[in-house]
């Protein structure tokens, strides 16, 4: 069963520009965790599908579902969030966390609360929490053990570095 934070649904990627005419489509933003193999169900935009034939990469999949066949069904399904139920998600690697762990967090420096992520960005150096502060901008931290040396995702909280700011 998933931690009570968690959403009932973990994003695999997204439809992105069909690859044929027999419905093949490419995963835009593929996650590396997941295998896209023949046989396992999918959410697309919320509807259940079976994965029916898989080729290219790793991180730039091209999948077909079953039921959709033609390229003209892929277009009007592009953008469309590719999902798979959270329970379903592996564990993450020691000092590793999802995304849909950290969204929703109390980022906190000093006993203070400074507001709740609520995204997270990628970027080549590393990741960029996205701060919802009450009453000011969004704060920007960037996730590094240096900045953020305190996650407790179980107590839904983030410690900051006291002179970071």
């Amino acid at each position: 069963m998933s931690a009570p934070w968690r959403p009932a649904t973990a994003r695999l990627g997204a439809v992105g520009r069909p690859h044929s005419l027999d419905g093949s489509f490419r995963v835009d933003g593929a996650v590396d965790w997941h295998p896209y193999a023949r046989g396992t169900q999918v959410l697309v935009g919320g509807v259940e599908h079976r994965i029916v034939a898989r080729s290219g990469d790793q991180l730039r999949p091209i999948l077909r579902l079953a039921g959709i066949d033609t390229r003209t069904a892929i277009e009007a399904l592009r953008g469309q969030p590719l999902e798979v139920p959270t329970e379903l998600v592996p564990e993450p690697e020691e000092d590793a966390f999802w995304v849909f762990d950290l969204v929703g967090c109390e980022v906190e420096m000093d006993g203070r609360v400074l507001g709740v992520v609520r995204e997270v960005l990628e970027r080549p150096a590393n990741d960029v929490l996205v701060v919802d502060v009450p009453d000011g901008d969004d704060l920007l931290v960037p996730f590094t053990r240096d900045a953020v040396p305190h996650v407790d995702i179980p107590a839904r909280r983030l410690g900051l570095r006291p002179d970071l700011l």
